[in-house]
């Protein structure tokens, strides 16, 4: 999943908006070959119509 995803070139956007309230969570993959990506999500990205985020994920 995470081949058909490309997830290792995947970039998240920057959020739009920021506040210290909302939950995050952290992506944090480990491939055969040693390379690791890890990715943070701010879950309050996604509060505001129109940023960024909320339109990449709303997809």
């Amino acid at each position: 999943m995470l081949q058909s995803f490309n997830f290792s070139n995947f970039k998240y956007p920057t959020p739009t908006i920021f506040a210290t309230d909302l939950p995050f969570c952290t992506i944090l993959v480990t491939y055969q070959d040693g390379v690791v990506k890890e990715v943070k999500h701010y879950l309050g990205d996604f509060a505001e119509e129109g940023s960024q985020a909320y339109e990449h994920f709303r997809r």
